[in-house]
């Protein structure tokens, strides 16, 4: 078919064609980068601006401040008395009437590179006044995150009475 044709025929066509593959080409991918690169410029003054748009600076800033907010409250710190472990528990026996038998400290785990100490409080006394205690630590304190209770009761041989221990698992993020 194009054997006929003269060059400057050929090259009339050609031309037409390129105009045309061009306009394909532009329909199919350029066009998108454009309004891609427009929509990559948009966020990234956006960002820089610190605009509360989605993902921006602000956003991660606040989101860090909630997380350091509620990531403090599990660290362990002694040094102030309101989330020292030991100084609530032996206030609270004192005021309640209830006696204090143990603390130690059970276990260090280490969970995706922070340290988490596990502590145990055992308290022996009434039930009511080891639940108050229990309720003290997981709502009212800051002493850490209260995992877990056990209550066992015994029977003392000397007195005959039944005795119930209390043991509460308190966990602190160390720094």
């Amino acid at each position: 078919m194009f054997k006929h044709l003269t060059y400057k025929q050929k090259f009339k066509w050609l031309g037409a064609v390129a105009i045309v593959s061009l306009f394909i080409c532009w329909q199919l991918s350029i066009r998108r980068d454009v309004a891609e690169a427009q929509v990559y410029h948009a966020a990234t003054e956006a960002f820089a601006g610190g605009e509360s748009g989605e993902g921006s600076l602000g956003q991660l800033k606040q989101k860090d401040k909630e997380l350091t907010r509620l990531y403090s409250r599990f660290v362990l710190d002694t040094l102030v008395a309101d989330k020292n472990l030991l100084s609530i528990a032996s206030n609270y026996c004192k005021n309640r009437n209830i006696r204090l038998k143990e603390y130690k400290a059970v276990s260090l785990a280490s969970d995706s590179g922070r340290q988490i100490l596990t502590r145990a409080v055992t308290v022996e006394g009434g039930f009511i006044p080891c639940l108050q205690l229990l309720n003290e630590l997981e709502v009212g304190s800051r002493a850490g995150r209260v995992s877990g209770a056990v209550f066992r009761s015994s029977k003392d041989a000397a007195s005959k009475r039944l005795r119930l221990n209390c043991t509460i698992y308190v966990q602190n993020v160390l720094p």
